[in-house]
């Protein structure tokens, strides 16, 4: 398969906020203690901006920025 297949399957802006919100939300009813959780979601992170996170548990960590842009 391509990379183009994978890409074109990727949910859309909206579609993954929700996905990292809802993660963050479980992750937080189940694991009370912050450093052991995988995933965060701050709603206000910045005035137009929201800012999602998961880590691997192995020093990797993806960011992902929510704008009004997108």
């Amino acid at each position: 398969m391509t990379d183009s297949h994978f890409i074109n399957r990727l949910p859309d802006v909206e579609e993954s906020r929700c996905i990292f919100q809802a993660a963050a939300m479980l992750e937080a009813i189940l694991m009370p203690e912050w450093e052991y959780r995988y995933y965060s979601y701050n709603a206000h992170w910045d005035k137009n901006e929201q800012m999602a996170s998961m880590r691997d548990g192995e020093g990797s960590t993806i960011l992902r920025c929510f704008s009004r842009r997108g």
